[in-house]
């Protein structure tokens, strides 16, 4: 059976035969530059082939929802290395720094996967420049790696790039291009780059706040930017498979826009998640708590603590005002300031009408261990043992302080 006569047999033969025409037309009667034209690119030869490189340039001062490339203005390289925990990037510069997205023909990885498109947006006398590198077949990945390699190693009259920024590209992208590279045998220009995945912080500083922290929830909430109409990612493959089979190009050219849209919420969301650590104020877009718990995270525990008593006043945070101070008690104890965490207990176990367990728990230490206060630290595990009378931790502490006091051998 011919190829005609099997497509018949999945499509039609009688009500579907002219489409089908159609599409068997386009599949053969495709011209090479047609795809350049449609997505608003150009063909660029190289030794290995043929690949088609798409072009823009947008000035700092472009608009995306509320903010603009300003916010990368003042992102430095110590509150790069603050935003991520990783020294390395301490000499971050955004002015060498690319910004990597790719898409691909699935989610799945692996050496069955292909990444045919490469997005990399970086600035460049005062505006961003966006280039994309679109793989036209699969016998041009040779001649579509090397040229986004020849962009990173003749950025800036050869100086080259330093810095490489994706969101969850240490996860997929990075891993994708580098089982690309090593198949095409040659050198993956990406791992001399130092790199940020934006993904990480983005997690620390705003999880629980939304449904998720994708990329596209962070723009909507974050950088109050609706990309909408824009094309489903689980369509991206199926695009540009239908490209390859049909020579369909109309979505292909939504696939791009979305691309190029990631890389500029990349960009002016990373200036954005450092102007949010890198100042002592509260800012509109985060609340204290949230960056209590960065400073926390990232050792600081003076800014976590000043953060933590600004949230008990922040409204953002009035129906969390119980794990706050517990948290703050918890903060102080790892400072060494064991007065100021149980004067925090006392006044949470004040406060609540049911105080959490914690609490007692927390306050019992400091007076056992701390303080060698034993009646007192009883007769704080007798009121917790009012309220929880079920808890095997406190009737083994309460045996312990009464040995204590008694002079006898509790263990």
């Amino acid at each position: 059976m011919d190829l005609k006569s099997r497509l018949q047999q999945i499509y039609g033969s009688k009500d579907e035969d002219a489409g089908l025409r159609k599409r068997l037309e386009k599949l053969h009667q495709r011209e090479t530059f047609t795809i350049a034209e449609h997505l608003e690119g150009r063909w660029k030869e190289t030794a290995s082939g043929k690949i088609v490189r798409v072009e823009k340039t947008l000035p700092w001062f472009y608009s995306h929802g509320d903010h603009s490339f300003d916010t990368l203005s003042s992102l430095s390289g110590p509150v790069a290395a603050l935003l991520t925990g990783d020294c390395s990037l301490s000499e971050f510069d955004v002015s060498s720094a690319l910004f990597l997205d790719t898409e691909t023909t699935g989610l799945a990885g692996g050496a069955g996967t292909y990444p045919f498109l490469i997005g990399a947006g970086y600035f460049e006398n005062g505006d961003f420049r966006l280039v994309q590198f679109f793989l036209p077949d699969f016998e041009s990945e040779h001649a579509f790696l090397s040229d986004f390699s020849d962009l990173i190693g003749g950025f800036a009259g050869g100086k080259g790039f330093r810095s490489l920024v994706t969101f969850n590209g240490k996860s997929f992208d990075l891993s994708l291009l580098q089982n690309r590279f090593v198949l095409q045998r040659l050198d993956n220009p990406c791992e001399a780059l130092v790199h940020l995945d934006l993904l990480h912080p983005c997690r620390l500083l705003w999880r629980g706040h939304f449904e998720d922290c994708s990329l596209q929830t962070l723009e909507k909430h974050v950088l109050n930017y609706d990309r909408s109409p824009d094309l489903p990612s689980h369509l991206i493959p199926v695009s540009y498979f239908n490209y390859l089979h049909w020579g369909e190009f109309g979505p292909l050219r939504e696939v791009l826009e979305h691309n190029r849209r990631d890389i500029i919420s990349m960009a002016i969301l990373l200036g954005v998640a450092g102007q949010c650590v890198a100042v002592s104020e509260i800012v509109p877009i985060i609340d204290s708590l949230s960056l209590a718990r960065f400073h926390s995270r990232r050792g600081r525990l003076p800014e976590a603590a000043a953060f933590l008593e600004r949230s008990l006043a922040d409204e953002r945070c009035l129906g969390r005002r119980a794990d706050v101070l517990f948290n703050l008690a918890r903060l102080h104890r790892r400072m060494g300031d064991e007065d100021a965490a149980l004067e925090v207990c006392f006044t949470l176990i004040r406060e609540d009408p049911l105080p959490p367990l914690e609490a007692f728990q927390e306050a019992a230490k400091i007076l056992e261990h701390r303080k060698r206060a034993f009646q007192d630290a009883l007769d704080l595990v007798a009121r917790a043992l009012a309220i929880y009378p079920e808890s095997p931790e406190l009737e083994r502490r309460r045996y312990r302080l009464i040995c204590r006091l008694e002079g006898k051998k509790w263990y």
